[in-house]
């Protein structure tokens, strides 16, 4: 429908209707008056039929929707042009925003202070540090852990069924959450994360305010959590120690899932490589909020002790099948959105390996450099990523280290050699999502 849609810049700025416009604007007023969507006959026939008059439907195509679609993109063009200029002010703007940027809810700094701050929960221990991280800087943060059909059927009351599952639970979640009365509705907001990129993640943000608006609780502010600038809030900021801290957990998440992993299914004490993901999830939080462990100096040293406390747990000596989980990062990771495939896996006798958080990162820094590459962009730039990567790796060539140290632990491999196995089966330009990565 919205190829159809004329758009325009403001009053006094008008420019004639071409041919293309005109028969398209005719066409979905008439579809949008007798709500038929079928093409009137003659256009069907001489735009869409097999063949007609000895003229293929390429060449028809051609010579009949470029100059439309053309001067559609210009007048978008000068749409947003006028919007960011701000030349409304002399005619009344009648092109629609690209966002919801102007009438969504800002969490302010008053907010911080009463406010409960509702997440969706994707790695359960990746995301339990990350909200320690978050609450040692003075957030009131809740992890959600709900599960079962009933998320998916909350979600699919507001998300389309063909959008990104992980949209479609993520948001169902949240309004789980919302309609639970457990909070109070005044008092609460909602986090999303917001990558800017290619991926349709960048929009979640948006459904969930489209969900909210839906159920009358568009006054709920919802938070993007993005380092591209996209959206800002003055009561939520993200500092360089808050990243630093981040970044540090993310690495630690890394390293507690990897040897939970190989050593729950061997543990004679069942439960004891659980209760040690416990226990350093709560010594890693206090060590946070002192201001420690997030050096590199420091972080090396704790994780040769985290290693060491898994390399002591009592193993029983049997051979078990190992069995890998790839996949989009939110799958991959959510036991809401597998089912709960690593507790089955488990179950079913099996070692299971998951991939790290800290492999994505790289790859996200990567594909900045792999875009220079390709298609050029400024030194600056560059430098910036190469600087990302090289830190991102330090932590990687520590963890992988750390593990080397303890024969009964596989250390996965490091990203560098995973690129270069996939550069001989896939182009490095193939990156949207997780890209080559998946």
């Amino acid at each position: 429908c919205r190829l159809g849609q004329r758009l325009t810049v403001p009053t006094g700025h008008q420019r004639p209707q071409s041919a293309n416009e005109k028969f398209f604007a005719c066409f979905f007023k008439k579809k949008q008056r007798t709500g038929r969507h079928k093409l009137p006959a003659r256009a069907a026939g001489s735009l869409f039929a097999p063949k007609f008059c000895g003229v293929s439907r390429s060449a028809r195509l051609k010579s009949s929707l470029p100059t439309f679609f053309q001067e559609s993109r210009v007048a978008h063009r000068r749409c947003v042009l006028t919007r960011l200029s701000r030349l409304g002010k002399t005619g009344k703007e009648r092109c629609f925003p690209m966002s919801d940027n102007q009438n969504r809810v800002e969490f302010t700094r008053e907010m911080k202070k009463e406010y409960t701050i509702i997440t969706p929960n994707m790695a359960p221990i990746h995301f339990e540090l990350i909200k320690n991280v978050l609450e040692s800087f003075g957030y009131h943060i809740d992890l959600l852990r709900t599960t079962g059909r009933e998320i998916a059927d909350e979600g699919l009351k507001y998300v389309h069924n063909d959008t990104c599952y992980p949209a479609l639970l993520s948001i169902g979640q949240l309004m789980h959450a919302l309609h639970s009365g457990k909070y109070d509705l005044h008092k609460v907001a909602l986090i999303m994360t917001q990558t800017g990129g290619g991926c349709r993640a960048s929009n979640y943000i948006h459904l969930l305010r489209k969900a909210l608006k839906k159920d009358g609780l568009d006054f709920i502010p919802v938070i993007s959590l993005n380092l591209s600038g996209l959206e800002s809030n003055s009561g939520f900021k993200i500092t360089l120690p808050m990243i630093r801290q981040a970044i540090a957990a993310l690495t630690y998440g890394d390293l507690l899932m990897l040897l939970k992993n190989q050593t729950k299914p061997y543990e004679v004490t069942p439960g004891t490589s659980d209760a040690l993901v416990d226990t350093w999830t709560q010594k890693l939080t206090k060590l946070f909020e002192e201001g420690k462990a997030f050096s590199q100096r420091e972080v090396r040293e704790y994780f040769e002790q985290i290693a060491r406390s898994f390399a002591e747990v009592k193993r029983r000596d049997v051979e078990k099948i190992k069995v890998g989980v790839v996949g989009e990062i939110y799958v991959k990771y959510s036991p809401l959105a597998n089912n709960g495939l690593e507790q089955f896996l488990f179950e079913q006798d099996c070692e299971v390996m998951v991939p790290g958080i800290l492999s994505f990162m790289i790859f996200k820094v990567d594909n900045r450099l792999e875009d220079i590459k390709l298609y050029g962009g400024s030194q600056a730039k560059k430098q910036v990523c190469t600087l990302l990567k090289w830190y991102f790796t330090k932590y990687e060539t520590d963890l992988i280290a750390a593990v080397k140290k303890f024969p009964q632990f596989t250390a996965p491999a490091p990203y560098a050699h995973l690129k270069a196995l996939a550069g001989k089966v896939i182009g490095y330009g193939c990156k949207m999502g997780e890209g080559w990565l998946l």
